[in-house]
């Protein structure tokens, strides 16, 4: 009867593993990715890279970019999983950030925000900017996941004003791009832009890299 037990014990154990290896794999792509980071880490960071800049040499700080052009692109992000900023590379040879969102799936959406320019591109294009940059960058970065959770919280909030995209290197020696945001503050009745505040955090591609279908 032990002997029994143990084999019907096994067999139900074997159903439930070959059901675990028949189960989709959830993305690790999720909506809490990101975090807001101290401005000093920040700093440090930019300096690193500014000392090893002829090894990154494509890593361009752009310049500061009006919040609206954020905010419009990410409207509906409530109802997505989140966006990446994605490298792209031009027909010019210049390269290119791309913001784009995912859906729940973990799948593009069909259009993406092209920073230099301020419009929004098909996804065809942007495929075309990014598999042009992989090209020439085999071993990336490619892209940087934020979670519509910390995305959120960023358009969401009235007093944003601009933001932009700063290329970095950590204290591992390991590339990074952050997002910069400023906010409009009130000082003795005039509006003013206050220190940045810099968020991280996000999933690095290669490593975590969504469906670009």
């Amino acid at each position: 009867m032990k002997f029994f037990l143990r084999a019907l014990a096994l067999s139900i154990l074997t159903f439930s593993c070959k059901d675990e290896v028949n189960t989709p794999i959830v993305t690790e792509l999720n909506p809490q990715v990101g975090a807001q980071i101290p401005l000093e880490t920040a700093t440090r960071w930019t300096q690193r890279l500014d000392e090893k800049r002829g090894q990154f040499s494509r890593s361009k700080t752009q310049e500061t970019i009006p919040s609206q052009y954020l905010c419009d692109y990410l409207r509906d992000i409530n109802s997505q999983l989140g966006a990446a900023v994605h490298y792209g590379l031009d027909s010019e040879g210049e390269v290119r950030l791309l913001i784009i969102k995912y859906d729940q799936n973990a799948h593009w959406a069909e259009t993406a925000l092209d920073t230099k320019s301020k419009i929004t591109v098909t996804k065809s294009i942007a495929r075309e900017y990014c598999d042009r940059y992989k090209a020439s960058n085999a071993t990336g970065p490619w892209s940087y996941f934020y979670g519509r959770n910390i995305l959120s919280a960023i358009v969401d909030r009235g007093e944003f004003e601009s933001f932009a995209l700063v290329p970095a290197i950590n204290d591992l020696d390991e590339p990074q791009l952050l997002l910069y945001i400023w906010l409009n503050q009130v000082s003795n009745g005039k509006i003013a832009q206050s220190e940045p505040e810099v968020y991280d955090k996000g999933f690095p591609c290669p490593t975590n890299c969504a469906d670009e279908n």
